[in-house]
């Protein structure tokens, strides 16, 4: 047991039989030894460029993009929902009661969607509520919650039609600098202080 003494005074000392002698390899070292050479023996090409060569003359199942388009939306399930939501829609709003009375409002709705297509739902019932014809056949002036649905996937299919591609027209707004010789000559505003050519 050796002690040591610090500048307090305490001793501490160490308990040899806590420390043991540690083997070279652990038992597990083995085991994993020998499944790292079994998965090493696999058969590899032993050569880079046959290997390379190998992923690079892969032969494609697909000879068309449109092919792997529709093969990568089967396997996400994007055709699957496209055909579920189409399926969901297609009959969705043909049972309007408002619209078997007040047959106007959709058509008046349909024709605002579609010459304004990126308007909103508050702006359209806005402009509705004007209307003599649809104005007079409302209670109360309330529009029922189903119109608000139509309308809103009204707007919804008219933007998928129609995407914003974030591009803008950057010639909007932008004046004409171009300068024509012509007109710079005999708009000159000092022409008459110039002394007179011949």
């Amino acid at each position: 047991m050796s002690n040591y003494h610090n500048r307090s005074g305490f001793s501490i000392s160490r308990d040899p039989s806590s420390v043991e002698k540690a083997e070279k390899q652990p038992d597990w070292f083995k085991d994993y030894v020998a499944n790292m050479e079994l998965n090493a023996a696999k058969t590899r090409p032993s050569n880079i460029f046959e290997e390379i060569s190998g992923i690079l003359t892969g032969k494609n199942k697909f000879s068309t993009v449109e092919e792997v388009v529709n093969d990568m939306a089967k396997r996400t399930g994007l055709l699957e929902m496209q055909q579920k939501k189409s399926a969901s829609q297609s009959g969705k709003f043909d049972n309007i009661e408002i619209f078997k009375e007040i047959p106007d409002m959709k058509i008046y709705i349909d024709n605002f969607i579609e010459d304004r297509p990126g308007t909103s739902i508050e702006s359209l019932l806005h402009d509705m509520a004007k209307v003599k014809s649809i104005k007079d056949k409302l209670q109360d002036g309330d529009i029922p919650l189903d119109v608000k649905l139509y309308i809103n996937d009204k707007l919804f299919q008219k933007k998928q039609e129609n995407p914003d591609t974030g591009k803008q027209d950057m010639n909007l707004g932008k004046a004409d600098m171009e300068v024509d010789d012509n007109l710079t000559n005999e708009n000159n505003p000092f022409q008459g202080c110039e002394p007179k050519t011949i």
